[in-house]
């Protein structure tokens, strides 16, 4: 297993919690989250994704959706979340214009990913978590066939977020790619984690949708750290009073 700083951590304390879902309990530890990540990671390089290309998800506030992320951070990869609100045709726009190779998706997504078969030409591989339909492979069978070992080339990805398109069409926001091992974290990164104490100690509450910017990018810092974060499944201002 490479060395880098993240690891260190995960194998320090390799049952910690890494993430929990507010409403169900469900928890996945620091070890799970690694090596679920490494084979999706596995997979992408099987498939022939490589450093510099993208993928796509669109899914409700899941593991599998972070699970997902933290793989393409790991392989090189633009990871771009879509609003699970978005109309068919403003999701199949994000889709094609994000040159997205491989898409992801959920069964409670069904009837939408069932309509983005027709015109999303490019992608060369589908997959659904939590079931299965026509023209969507299993998520969880794809990656049992996967090793739990690094890829052997691991740098980093990052995220590329859509705009709202309040202006016309959503814009792809891309940082400049450059090829850095994982685990070497943006000056700004280390920054961010040292202002808000995300460390091991760290316990961040996420009740957005995580395919929001913001969202995404505190819990994304809170596992570099190597703190847990609990996800809200869907925000309920009266069940977070109690």
């Amino acid at each position: 297993m490479a060395e880098n700083i993240f690891r260190k951590r995960i194998l320090s304390n390799p049952d910690k919690p890494a993430i929990i879902m507010a409403g169900s309990g469900k928890m996945v530890t620091a070890i799970e989250l690694e090596n679920r990540a490494n084979q999706v990671a596995q997979l992408l390089l099987f498939l022939g994704v490589k450093p510099g290309d993208k993928i796509a998800l669109l899914m409700e506030n899941k593991p599998e959706f972070l699970v997902i992320c933290c793989a393409a951070s790991r392989a090189g990869i633009f990871y771009t979340p879509i609003s699970t609100h978005l109309k068919k045709e403003e999701i199949e726009f994000i889709i094609n214009d994000s040159e997205a190779k491989v898409f992801f998706t959920s069964k409670a997504m069904a009837g939408m990913a069932a309509d983005l078969l027709a015109n999303t030409p490019n992608i060369l591989a589908r997959y659904m978590c939590n079931g299965v339909m026509d023209g969507y492979d299993s998520f969880e069978d794809a990656l049992d066939k996967q090793s739990t070992q690094p890829i052997a080339n691991e740098v980093r990805g990052f995220g590329m977020l859509y705009s709202s398109g309040t202006t016309g069409r959503p814009k792809g926001i891309k940082v400049k790619w450059e090829e850095k091992p994982y685990g070497e974290l943006a000056p700004e990164a280390v920054m961010m984690m040292a202002l808000f104490n995300l460390d091991e100690n760290a316990v961040y509450l996420s009740p957005a949708p995580l395919y929001h910017l913001a969202p995404l990018i505190f819990v994304m810092l809170t596992f570099a750290g190597g703190g847990t974060v609990v996800i809200m499944e869907k925000f309920d201002a009266l069940n977070a009073l109690k």
